[in-house]
């Protein structure tokens, strides 16, 4: 068309890739060529941001990401995690239920949105997603996952002391379990001791030793002299 300008016809999208596009057949990172690959590479630049303390630029990465793919678990999650450290909570809450919608065994977003729950005191829906975020990782390898145990043994320790209060009792703290103590189950209990195994049965008189073999030279009764072979005549 006449008066259009280069940059509109450099992005023409063919009508049948903006309907499945629309039908959300295909995301916009596809439909602009940008492969997987090249996301996660961006998506990791974005993470360092995160983690220097750049957060307004993580969250133009993010942003960016999830535009072209909408439906990334892993980049919807970066994002609320870029937005709860901005302190725009609402927003995060919103993009971590969006990480948990296009995958619900995502840990990091469980913890995370556990975490906003407590904060708005919703604290049923926060234990909620605080124990599935560590039923996905039991041997605490995510970061996440062991906040996560620290958030709900405080909760616990919390509640315990609220209880002492309400009946007029002295709150204990737990002790911290010795080095050597046998680690818990998963239900929160100790496995039972080991019996231990039942002393060899002893003599009747134990105390009494036996009798020493006496040499033959200490016996009362001297054991006849063997006699001498007398030569034959």
């Amino acid at each position: 068309m006449p008066g259009e300008s280069a940059s509109a016809k450099e992005f023409h999208i063919p009508p049948e890739l903006g309907a499945r596009l629309i039908r959300g057949e295909i995301t916009l990172g596809e439909l602009v060529g940008l492969s997987p690959s090249a996301q996660y590479a961006i998506a990791n630049l974005g993470y360092q941001l995160l983690t220097s303390g750049k957060l307004q630029e993580a969250r133009t990465i993010y942003q960016g990401l999830v535009a072209v793919s909408p439906y990334d678990s892993v980049f919807h999650c970066h994002l609320a995690a870029t937005l709860y450290a901005l302190g725009e909570h609402e927003e995060a809450l919103f993009e971590y239920s969006q990480a948990l919608n296009f995958n619900k065994a995502n840990a990091d977003a469980l913890a995370g949105r556990g975490e906003l729950y407590l904060r708005t005191g919703k604290v049923v829906e926060a234990v909620e997603d605080l124990r599935r975020s560590i039923e996905l990782d039991p041997e605490g390898k995510r970061a996440s996952t062991l906040r996560a145990r620290a958030t709900l043994v405080m909760l616990k320790e919390a509640a315990e002391r609220q209880r002492a209060e309400q009946m007029g009792v002295e709150y204990m703290p737990p002790r911290p379990a010795p080095a050597d103590a046998p680690a818990r189950t998963m239900t929160g209990e100790t496995p039972a001791a080991k019996k231990p195994e039942p002393a060899p049965a002893k003599a009747a008189k134990s105390e009494a030793k036996p009798a020493a073999t006496k040499r033959p030279s200490e016996s009362k009764a001297k054991p006849a002299a063997s006699k001498k072979p007398t030569a034959k005549k």
